[in-house]
C-alpha cells in the first residue's frame, strides 16, 4: 500500500467527528425528553413522540443503506458518500431550527419539523456506520487497520455518550431547548466544511 503520510489521521479524525455528531443529532430529543416535549408544545407530543423521533434512525437507515452501498462502490465513492451524509446531517439541523426563527408562524408545527429533521439525519446513518471498514482499508496499512476501524466505530458510540451529557446541560427546560438545537447545528457545519474542502475518495496512484 502507498504511504499516505499523516493525512490518514486527519481523515480519520474528520470521519470520527461526523460520526459522533450524527449520533448526537440522532439523540437530541431523547437526551432531554421532558424539555423536548415542552418545546414541541403540541397536544400530540408525549413520550411516544420522543420514541418515534428516535426510531426514525433505524427505520430510515434501512432505506438509505442500499444506495449508500452502491455509491461507495463508485470511483471516489467514499468522498461523495461523506459529502452527502454530512450535508444531510447539517440540513436536518437547519430544518429543526425553522420554528425557532419563525416562532410566531411556525412554532405550532414544530413537531413536524422535528420529525422531518430526524428522518433526514437518519439518512446519514449508513454514511458513517457502513463505511468504517472502507475508510480503514483505503487509507491505512494492514498493521493499522484494526486500530483505525476501532477508532472510527467507537466515534459513533461516543456520540451517544456526549449527546446524553450535553442535552440536559444545554436544555434543562423547554425554554432553553432552542439553545441545544443551535449548538448542534453549528457542530454539523465543521465536518461538512472539512469534507468539502479536503477528503479524497482514495489515495492517489
Amino acid at each position: 500500500m502507498q504511504n499516505v503520510g499523516p493525512v490518514r489521521w486527519y481523515l480519520l479524525a474528520v470521519f470520527g467527528l461526523l460520526s459522533a455528531i450524527e449520533c448526537i443529532v440522532y439523540f437530541t430529543f431523547s437526551s432531554t425528553p421532558a424539555a423536548s416535549i415542552t418545546w414541541l408544545g403540541s397536544d400530540e407530543a408525549d413520550e411516544h413522540t420522543i420514541d418515534l423521533l428516535l426510531s426514525w434512525g433505524s427505520i430510515f437507515f434501512l432505506v438509505a443503506a442500499p444506495p449508500t452501498a452502491w455509491l461507495c462502490s463508485r470511483p471516489n465513492g467514499l468522498r461523495y458518500t461523506l459529502i452527502i451524509g454530512s450535508f444531510l446531517s447539517l440540513l436536518s439541523c437547519l430544518i429543526r431550527l425553522i420554528p425557532v426563527f419563525f416562532s410566531t408562524l411556525l412554532m405550532p408545527y414544530a413537531i413536524y419539523f422535528a420529525h422531518t429533521g430526524q428522518i433526514i439525519n437518519a439518512l446519514c446513518g449508513p454514511a458513517v456506520m457502513s463505511t468504517v471498514s472502507l475508510l480503514s482499508s483505503l487509507w491505512f496499512p494492514q498493521n493499522e487497520r484494526v486500530s483505525a476501524t476501532m477508532i472510527a466505530w467507537i466515534s459513533n458510540g461516543a456520540g451517544f455518550a456526549i449527546g446524553f451529557l450535553i442535552g440536559p446541560i444545554l436544555a434543562p427546560s423547554g425554554d432553553a431547548f432552542p439553545r441545544l438545537l443551535i449548538c448542534e447545528s453549528l457542530l454539523t457545519v465543521i465536518p461538512f466544511v472539512c469534507i468539502l474542502v479536503y477528503f479524497p475518495g482514495a489515495p492517489k496512484g
